[in-house]
């Protein structure tokens, strides 16, 4: 005698296969186009203009939230990290220039930069200004007609 297998169990693993098959198909896609990690520095950051009050002007104009500052220096794994995970993911990419002038400042940095109030300084002094440790982001979010304030959060340690 054979077994016997009620039709109804049949149609219910054809079922559960068909749709597993579907959802595979509609999932393999988004799977195969999920975006491949890109260079930060070419799709996160903009290229600075080495004058603050340019940048924020810039990002007043475009409509931009503000200004992201990520202040990193060349030693560290945190910066890296940061980049290697986070900052080099298209979606992230997508979001911050779409919302922010995103910009990086070294904090052992010898290029003179213009700050927000049009003072003169290194990128050193920048970060050591505004108490940067790295990695560190700053947001700067302008109340475009009285100053501006800057968000700070420290990443890492």
């Amino acid at each position: 005698m054979g077994s016997w297998i009620p039709q109804t169990a049949v149609i219910t693993v054809m079922n559960k296969r068909l749709i597993a098959a579907v959802l595979f198909c509609a999932i393999l896609p988004g799977l195969l186009s999920a975006s491949a990690p890109r260079d930060p520095y070419q799709f996160f950051f903009e290229q600075s203009l080495g004058d603050l009050t340019e940048e924020l002007e810039i990002a007043r104009e475009q409509g931009k939230q503000g200004i992201f500052v990520f202040f990193e220096m060349d030693e560290c794994p945190f910066c890296h990290r940061m980049k290697k995970t986070v900052l080099n993911q298209p979606e992230v990419q997508a979001y911050f220039r779409q919302n922010f002038h995103n910009l990086t400042v070294d904090i052992e940095g010898d290029i003179e930069i213009v700050d927000f109030i049009g003072a003169d300084m290194t990128q050193k002094e920048f970060a050591r200004q505004n108490r940067a440790r790295n990695p560190a982001v700053g947001i700067l979010r302008p109340r475009w007609q009285a100053g501006f304030q800057i968000h700070r959060c420290h990443i890492g340690r």
